[in-house]
């Protein structure tokens, strides 16, 4: 298949203004939105932390939302598995499928985490003993220590092995903390919770004092609630408040953990063997999987190999460490960043990198700066391309043949898939600034073009650049967030995003850099901002996701429509990955009660509307069938809610027609899945739909819907079949309110 044929494939994002000031750009704007509180309630029901037709006036930003970043929204659902985006230093078995990490931690989750835990000693006695007396604290240290799970058992100690302990998101702000409301004797945990936004010590501003308070007022909020709160953060803050205990964590020791989990089956020489194989630092999670391991009667020696495939990082450093040539080195970057490229493609993209990268730049600088100057590579052109058999005798590089349809083609990939971010990170400390410079300019003639696999790679290589350079990361993600690179940077820089999801320690970076293309970014940055919530950030932070859509949505500019839309991919994305899509539902009736349709607030109800019609209209990407068909077969308690969304929309006129259409083709596909019980579903929604609206509308939503039946001509049997209930139920309804006394 051409590039161009692929293209048509993946629509592109339309022409949009130049970027221009919206008057309601910053971090106020996205602050200000105080309706929006999380309540307990939302807490309790947040989840486990684990037809073409004429829209009308109303609901042409659906429209629109439907060729505005359509290449990015959804279709990560079908491509977060692929081995070759393998995210963090082990194998393929790692990637789990996203789940919301906010909201209701599920009992089973904490259970596991209680059992057989290995308590790191002083540290844990500490920091209890604090959260015990202050209702807060904050624990601190490098990833990979146990905070997570120290914070749960923790919580659970404290609160009671019944009690409820629900995960807040990280970007939570100290003011939210100080407003929201707590149920009494339940746990809140943050983890890895991202910078405030408080003057920082050095900016010429007095911090302490304003520190202090804001964590007072949380501490008198949790206190008068008799709720308990754990933060944990990676980075020590500038200063450490007076007002909050910050514990430094520190991990078990190995053999505690070893004699915990194995219990009478551990054996002294398997605990010195594994504590002997050991890096200086290992992740605790990574030791709880050897314990595993060593649990089903592996071998020491094999269990800690295989969990932190220390023979793949070996391989690819003495590979690197033997000093790679010039044609060599290409070949690894090119697979690094876009692996499982066809021969032909392998060869233009290694040519093109050949042709920036200068002779020099391909000396490994040791110091981390530029390469030597007396580089000895030979300059670009000069040798012919990297020839079959070079390749079958390269170490870390294979050629595959890949299934094509009915043909099979070659393409280019590492010898074991592990090995990608053990490249990457000798890259990055191997090779400096002038080498580095040389990709970032290759990479931005890559991702102009119109191919979304290629974005797809170097979105998933990004994201692995993230736990070797962040910096170097951040630097491609804002110059593309910006549009630099076009629509075509605008999904890349979305796709490292949402790779970065698929670990849920990456979440608060990724939910960051969203946070600050959204309340301080550029206009194409809050455009960009609105496609990552939309997939698979908001999976992972459903409700913070309906939130910072909702917020754009508040400053009504240019911007506030495709957020409004966006309602719905994210809806279709949550419902096809078994998500809190009710968080949206319920978001929206929040809405649809504080605004009128006249008045100073016409406005607002109207993008409501817009929200309210994406939902409804939306279609799974998996099957395309309308997304709240499945939601409604899975969650049929969800009924009442989402009809009176619906009702809504049918009530508003110049929405009356789109939300029916949508409703005819929700009905017809839960028709088409055929049975008695399919019947009754259908039934039951146009019941709940009538019982929704006020007596005065059913006899004109009669009229109206038969004159859609009317003009209907595809699924005639199926339409014909859902009408006859519909019409019945107006009927009866009708019946109903003539016999009532007056």
């Amino acid at each position: 298949m051409s590039d161009d044929e692929i293209a048509e494939k993946v629509p592109e994002m339309p022409e949009r203004e130049p970027e221009h000031d919206d008057g309601n750009s910053g971090d106020d704007a996205l602050a200000n939105d105080d309706a929006d509180q999380v309540t307990p309630e939302a807490d309790a029901d947040a989840g486990d932390a684990s037809a073409d037709v004429d829209h009308g006036t109303v609901s042409n930003a659906h429209a629109t939302a439907a060729q505005a970043g359509k290449a990015v929204y959804n279709i990560f659902l079908d491509r977060v598995d692929q081995r070759g985006s393998v995210l963090g230093m082990a194998s393929a078995e790692r990637i789990e499928r996203g789940h919301a990490v906010t909201g209701k931690i599920s009992p089973a989750v904490i259970k596991e985490a209680a059992a057989g835990y290995a308590s790191p000693g002083d540290c844990y006695e500490e920091a209890s003993a604090h959260l015990v007396k202050d209702h807060a604290l904050v624990l601190t240290g490098r990833r990979g220590l146990g905070k997570r799970t120290g914070a749960l058992v923790m919580l659970r100690d404290v609160i009671g092995s019944e009690g409820t302990i629900v995960a807040l998101p990280p970007s939570i702000s100290l003011k939210e903390l100080a407003e929201r409301k707590y149920n009494q004797g339940c746990g809140y945990v943050v983890f890895d919770r991202v910078d405030d936004g408080l003057p920082r010590a050095g900016s010429g501003r007095s911090t302490g004092s304003e520190l202090d308070h804001a964590w007072l007022a949380v501490l008198d909020r949790l206190d008068h609630f008799g709720a308990f709160l754990v933060v944990t953060m990676i980075e020590e803050p500038v200063r450490v408040p007076d007002s909050v205990r910050h514990v430094p964590w520190a991990p078990p020791p190995v053999a505690t953990v070893l004699r915990t989990g194995l219990g009478e089956h551990a054996r002294n020489e398997d605990v010195e063997a594994v504590r002997d194989a050991l890096p200086a630092e290992f992740a605790m999670r990574d030791l709880g999987r050897i314990v595993e391991r060593l649990a089903a009667g592996q071998a020491p020696a094999e269990a800690v190999a295989e969990v932190l495939d220390e023979a793949g990082r070996r391989v690819v450093h003495e590979w690197f460490d033997g000093g790679p040539g010039r044609e060599q080195l290409l070949a690894v970057t090119v697979i690094a960043f876009v692996s499982r490229l066809p021969e032909r493609r392998f060869e233009l993209c290694v040519r093109l990198l050949d042709g920036i990268l200068s002779p020099a730049r391909t000396e490994a600088a040791s110091d981390g700066t530029a390469g030597s100057e007396s580089g000895t590579a030979s300059p670009a052109g000069d040798r012919p391309a990297i020839t079959q058999d070079r390749r079958r005798n390269e170490t870390l590089v294979q050629v595959l043949r890949v299934q094509d349809g009915a043909s099979t083609r070659r393409v280019l990939a590492f010898a074991e898939d592990a090995y990608r971010p053990y490249v990457l990170e000798e890259l990055t400390t191997g090779y400096g600034i002038g080498f580095w410079d040389s990709v970032r300019a290759w990479l931005n003639l890559l991702v102009l073009e119109k191919d979304d696999e290629l974005h797809l790679g170097i979105g998933s290589a990004l994201a692995l650049l993230t736990y070797f350079d962040r910096d170097e990361t951040e630097t491609y993600l804002e110059e593309w967030s910006r549009g630099g690179a076009g629509w075509q940077g605008q999904a890349t820089a979305v796709y490292a995003l949402w790779f970065l999801c698929l670990d849920e320690a990456m979440v608060p970076i990724a939910q960051r850099i969203a946070d600050d293309w959204a309340g301080q970014g550029t206009a194409e940055q809050r455009h960009t901002a609105i496609q990552a919530f939309a997939g698979e950030l908001g999976v992972r932070l459903p409700q913070l996701g309906a939130r910072r859509l909702w917020q754009l949505v508040l400053q009504e500019n240019r911007h506030s429509e495709p957020a409004a839309s966006a309602f719905g991919e994210l809806f279709a994305t949550l419902v096809a990955r078994d998500g809190d899509a009710e968080l949206l539902v319920e978001h929206l009736l929040a809405q649809l009660a504080k605004f009128l349709p006249i008045g100073s607030s016409q406005n607002r109800y109207r993008l409501t509307l817009v929200g309210v019609l994406s939902v409804v209209h939306a279609r799974s990407a998996r099957t395309g069938v309308p997304a709240v068909a499945e939601y409604l077969r899975d969650r049929p308690d969800r009924l009442a809610a989402t009809a009176e969304l619906w009702a809504a929309a049918i009530r508003h006129r110049p929405c009356r027609r789109s939300a029916l259409e949508a409703l005819l083709s929700a009905c017809v596909a839960m028709i088409r899945r055929g049975g008695t019980e399919n019947e009754r579903e259908v039934q039951a929604l146009a019941d709940a739909l009538i019982g929704a609206l006020p007596p005065e509308e059913l006899e004109p939503l009669k009229t109206d819907f038969g004159v859609l039946l009317t003009h209907t001509h595809s699924n005639a049997v199926r339409v014909r079949s859902f009408g006859e209930i519909m019409l019945a139920a107006l009927d009866h309804a009708a019946a109903v309110l003539k016999r009532r006394p007056q």
